[in-house]
């Protein structure tokens, strides 16, 4: 029976028109191969939007903690050096000020690794990208569709959850 909703539907068209079923099956195909051109354009943008979103906060932290410890490290080479000189010239009452100095440097390096470690996280692009697909917020009319009929309800959506695609009812 449902040649004979197809011949209802297509009623205003020429039934003998062998075109029309070719020009149909073309359509099919082709619309298919957009949605396959689309849900791939999609996973490579999520992809790389996650990969650009990785190394942007690498950078970021990197360049966050080699502010931060880049001093601590002159100061800790200086000390060095100036303990090493202390020790070959015989200066031998300056090396435990010198070594308390670096006990307390190296306290202060603990405490500014606990410091980076704490910093509260940002969300990463990917987590947010996640959490809109999980929104499944795929719902699009198709072209020409006019707002008042999606508005109205007047769409309805087909195929699996993974590929809505709307259809006008009218």
């Amino acid at each position: 029976m449902s040649w004979v909703q197809v011949a209802v539907s297509r009623s205003s068209e020429d039934i003998f028109d062998e075109d029309a079923d070719e020009m149909y099956l073309l359509q099919k195909e082709w619309n298919s191969t957009m949605k396959k051109r689309l849900k791939e354009g999609y996973r490579d943008g999520i992809e790389a939007g996650k990969e650009l979103a990785l190394q942007e906060g690498f950078n970021q932290g990197y360049r966050h903690g080699a502010e931060l410890m880049v001093t601590c490290g002159q100061f800790r080479g200086t000390l060095n050096a100036l303990l090493s000189w202390c020790h070959f010239n015989g200066h031998d009452s300056a090396l435990s000020k010198i070594n308390n100095l670096l006990d307390v440097v190296g306290k202060h390096e603990e405490d500014v690794l606990k410091y980076l470690n704490s910093i509260e996280q940002q969300p990463h692009l990917g987590h947010i990208l996640d959490s809109v697909q999980d929104m499944d917020l795929n719902h699009t009319a198709p072209a020409g569709t006019e707002y008042s009929e999606v508005k109205a309800g007047r769409h309805e959506d087909i195929g699996s959850s993974g590929e809505k695609i709307c259809r006008n009812n009218a």
